[in-house]
């Protein structure tokens, strides 16, 4: 197989007009040669003549194999060419000039025949072709029985014959059997040319099924890559749903302390009220504050189950435009018992106009999951004074949302990776969170990444891409 696409590489000119001129010249010949009896001369200098061209040409046929055909070596030829035709006419012109005549053809045509030999040999060096071969040796032998036409000129008496078919019966056969192995020298260059062609028919079916194979394989490829893509989807999928889950759940004690309160309130105004009702009492401006602070009781637990609705809400992770200030102050409910409980302070300093386009469910996922990481490390601090801090600022291209806190801060060893997947300094836990925040943000066109805070804490930085830089 290597030999053929080895083989295969090397251009041939096929359709090279040198071919089809040689063969046409070559006939041209013979035809002139039957007709001497009918126009004697004028055949005699079509024949001779369209011999040698036809020798030229398929020399530059087997030369084009290699090389281009320069146009000083085709002036050149038809230079020699003129002068062959001129000086075999004036030879003819003359009386007992047949053996001048034979010379002069059989000595050019000899040279061109090693010319033509020289070029088949250098095409040897790089084609590995039996019939090649074949053909080399045969016109090794036209030469052999070129010169030896000429050697036979000189010892023999035929000067004085008008023609070949005058002459004598030796040298027209010498000469015949050298017109001969011109014509197998054709069939043979004939076959290489068929071999060629076979072995490049060859290599392109190889070629074709080699690049039908690898289709196949890309093809299977896709479908693989596109079946794990939508394993990973499906696998990022229930990660966030589980860190819905995890992120409220961290915070499940302060959330039922935080709905404690005005079931518990709204517990004793019914019971109060109802004392009220028993005894009939006709105090109706307490009643009222009753009615109204169960009113203000219900409405407080009734927003604490709607934003928690919203976070486990199954939505479209489509672009959706959202009041980022809004959203953060519905999530307050949920945390505020826990900050109390650890004594830490939540400064805002959001821009109330601030909109982003992004899941509302997911953002809220971002806020639950850095405030929980927040809290924790401020948990077992023994500062006097902790503290969280939420801002905003707009750059050219960005919103920037970032949630800082006077905490121990993130250690230089996996400051660096502290988004990778199962990669965090916790006890517990597996390091989800915080990945799943660079996933959401990934997601929606932004970034996220982490500093140093002002307080030697750590901050973390959301940018949101500005609503000219989302494709719609």
């Amino acid at each position: 197989m290597s030999t053929i696409r080895k083989q295969s590489s090397i251009e041939f000119q096929f359709f090279s007009s040198y071919w089809p001129a040689s063969l046409l010249l070559r006939a041209l010949s013979f035809a002139g040669w039957a007709f001497v009896p009918v126009f004697n001369k004028p055949a005699l200098v079509i024949a001779n003549i369209s011999l040698i061209a036809s020798i030229a040409t398929i020399a530059l046929f087997i030369r084009s194999w290699q090389n281009p055909i320069t146009g000083f070596q085709k002036k050149t030829l038809s230079i020699l060419l003129i002068a062959i035709t001129i000086s075999y006419i004036y030879l003819l012109m003359k009386e007992e000039s047949y053996s001048a005549r034979v010379a002069l053809i059989g000595t050019f045509g000899t040279v061109l025949t090693i010319w033509e030999g020289y070029e088949i040999w250098r095409n040897l060096k790089r084609i590995r072709s039996l019939v090649l071969r074949f053909t080399f040796v045969l016109i090794v032998i036209q030469v052999v029985l070129g010169v030896g036409v000429l050697v036979f000129l000189n010892i023999s008496n035929i000067h004085k014959a008008q023609n070949i078919l005058l002459a004598d019966i030796r040298a027209s056969a010498f000469l015949f059997l050298t017109l001969g192995l011109h014509l197998i020298n054709y069939v043979f260059i004939n076959s290489f040319l068929y071999e060629r062609l076979w072995v490049k028919e060859k290599a392109t079916f190889a070629d074709l099924k080699n690049k039908k194979d690898e289709l196949a394989t890309t093809s299977q490829e896709k479908e693989e890559i596109s079946r794990l893509l939508t394993e990973k989807e499906i696998l990022i999928s229930s990660l966030l749903k589980s860190n819905k889950t995890a992120a409220t759940g961290a915070l499940s004690a302060s959330i039922a302390h935080e709905l404690n309160q005005p079931l518990g309130a709204s517990l004793i105004n019914v019971q109060f009220l109802k004392m009220l009702l028993d005894s009939e009492s006709t105090d109706k401006a307490t009643q009222k504050n009753l009615v109204e602070a169960l009113e203000f009781d219900t409405k407080r637990a009734g927003n604490i189950v709607k934003v928690l609705r919203s976070v486990f809400l199954e939505e479209d992770s489509d672009l959706t435009v959202i009041n980022a200030y809004e959203v953060l102050i519905d999530l307050i409910p949920i945390i505020d018992a826990e900050l109390k409980s650890k004594n830490i302070d939540l400064n805002i300093n959001l821009d109330k106009h601030i909109e982003l386009k992004i899941s509302q469910t997911e953002f809220q996922q971002l806020i639950l999951n850095i405030l929980n990481n927040a809290i924790e490390a401020l948990s077992c601090q023994e500062h006097r004074y902790k503290a969280i801090t939420i801002e905003s600022q707009k750059t050219s291209e960005f919103t920037e949302i970032s949630i800082s806190d006077n905490g121990p801060g993130i250690p230089d060893s996996i400051r660096n990776n502290i988004f990778e997947l199962l990669t965090g300094d916790k006890k517990a836990g597996m390091g989800l969170g915080l990945w799943l925040c660079s996933h959401i943000m990934q997601r929606h066109g932004g970034k996220i990444h982490v500093e140093e805070s002002a307080d030697s804490g750590a901050k973390i930085i959301m940018q949101f891409p500005l609503s000219k830089h989302l494709s719609a």
